[in-house]
């Protein structure tokens, strides 16, 4: 298990559109920017779907989530629809599954741009060794940002954009 405090994207198993993470703050009340990778079964460079866990947190601990890359810009988060989240301890005891969860929802265009298309991947390079990539051929992307409580100790709790 990782340290407390730690994401665990469970060993490529079970968060497979986790690309990056990247930890902000301690361990207490964090904050975490995440990169999906891009969806191999949709003709276009898209980064729209997430699904992975959190664990080994202490109870009352407030994680801050932002995913930093999502190429959709009309997304329903973006009128205060929450991410779906299951918590292993809860469906335990309580036997709830999947609801909606997090708090502080925000959805807005970040400063990170993306390829618009697959075709677009392999770009041309310059003589001076950066890529000739067309303006037209970028788009920006957004960040989901929300806050979710753990309500119980080292809790699993996954996080989805469905369920799976």
């Amino acid at each position: 298990m990782p340290d407390e405090g730690d994401l665990d994207e469970d060993d490529k198993r079970k968060n497979k559109s986790l690309v990056k993470r990247q930890k902000k703050g301690n361990a207490i009340d964090s904050e975490y920017n995440l990169y999906l990778q891009d969806d191999t079964q949709a003709d276009s460079a898209t980064y729209q779907w997430y699904y992975f866990a959190v664990m080994n947190i202490k109870a009352g601990t407030r994680v801050r989530l932002n995913i930093v890359n999502l190429s959709k810009s009309n997304h329903l988060y973006a009128k205060g629809m929450q991410p779906f989240v299951y918590s292993l301890n809860r469906f335990r005891n309580k036997g709830i599954g999947w609801t909606r969860g997090g708090e502080n929802i925000r959805f807005y265009a970040n400063e990170n741009v993306s390829r618009y298309n697959k075709v677009t991947m392999d770009a041309e390079w310059l003589d001076d060794g950066t890529p000739n990539i067309q303006p037209d051929s970028l788009r920006k992307l957004h960040t989901l940002h929300f806050d979710y409580r753990f309500k119980s100790n080292f809790d699993v709790v996954f996080f989805a954009h469905f369920i799976p």
